[in-house]
């Protein structure tokens, strides 16, 4: 049993749990041009930082849907006032890949503690809202960006090590939730 999103082979006699199942539309037709003002309008009142940061979010999303197995190493933290599109953020992305490959909490514990199955297992995306301080959960935060695995578990049950391909996102409406330490 493995996760093994596109393009990576499944080897023969292994389970592949990577569940995206529906297809695009063969009727639609693609070659028309199609405006991605509204997106752009819209990252670019989520990151509130101008141009660059608002193409960075693109090609972040773009890169999620077109390397799901390419782990960016790389974690967006949104701290900004209630009602600026964060949990539409979330909404997108779910549209873009599929409810099953994204998880969304409010307890870091449930993400980052000894039982985090539920939330971690063969997730692309994982949200973190609603996070006020995160200073103790820092090492956890740093892994979760950077390691291509994954050490999860439930009550009862052994731990297990899987390969990680997740992405994490943090929404906040406080700012100075973590400190980020210099390599």
């Amino acid at each position: 049993v493995d996760f093994l999103p596109p393009p990576l082979e499944v080897p023969d006699g292994v389970f592949n749990t990577w569940t995206i199942t529906e297809q695009p539309d063969d009727s639609m037709d693609i070659s028309e041009e199609v405006s991605t003002d509204i997106i752009y309008k819209f990252f670019d009142k989520l990151t509130n930082s101008g141009d660059e940061a608002c193409i960075y979010l693109l090609k972040l999303v773009a890169h999620l849907v077109q390397y799901p197995a390419t782990k960016p190493e790389v974690g967006v933290f949104f701290t900004s006032v209630q009602g600026s599109g964060k949990d539409t953020f979330y909404k997108l992305l779910t549209l873009l890949i599929g409810e099953s490959l994204t998880s969304i909490n409010s307890d870091p514990d449930n993400v980052f503690g000894k039982y985090n199955i539920d939330s971690r297992l063969n997730k692309l995306v994982l949200v973190l809202q609603e996070a006020d301080n995160l200073r103790a959960y820092s090492g956890k935060i740093k892994d979760t960006i950077t390691c291509k695995t994954a050490n999860l578990a439930n009550k009862g049950t052994k731990q297990i090590t899987v390969k990680d391909y997740t992405r994490l996102f943090v929404f906040s409406n406080n700012d100075n939730i973590l400190k980020i330490e210099p390599d």
